[in-house]
């Protein structure tokens, strides 16, 4: 595959031609604070996005800053991509505890 990329003198380089893209999984992720901590919420585009896990943890990550990348965020999303796909939008709770993605889905996404 070649990726032909017009250009000119104005440019700096390097080019980036394959830019990560928000909005082709997720269309909003805002952020509310409670008494109990910090919620992250995301709206996901469609329940029927038929893509790798990876594909909304790459999506997610380009939403939200380092300190909502954690394991309890991860596998909050995971749960919520696994068994709640039409629900909208996706609750991460800062204050859940970390733990295993069984437990994770054993409490339907909120442990």
């Amino acid at each position: 595959m070649v990726q032909v990329v017009e250009h000119s003198a104005d440019y700096a380089y390097p080019i980036v031609a394959d830019p990560a893209v928000r909005g082709n999984l997720i269309t909003a992720v805002g952020f509310k604070q409670s008494s109990s901590g910090i919620t992250v919420s995301v709206t996901p585009r469609s329940g029927w996005a038929i893509t790798p896990f990876s594909n909304w943890w790459a999506e997610y990550k380009l939403w939200v800053a380092s300190w909502y990348e954690g394991n309890k965020f991860y596998n909050q999303l995971r749960c919520h991509v696994d068994i709640a796909p039409f629900k909208s939008p996706w609750n991460l709770d800062a204050w859940r505890p970390d733990v295993s993605y069984s437990n994770v889905l054993a409490a339907a996404c909120n442990p």
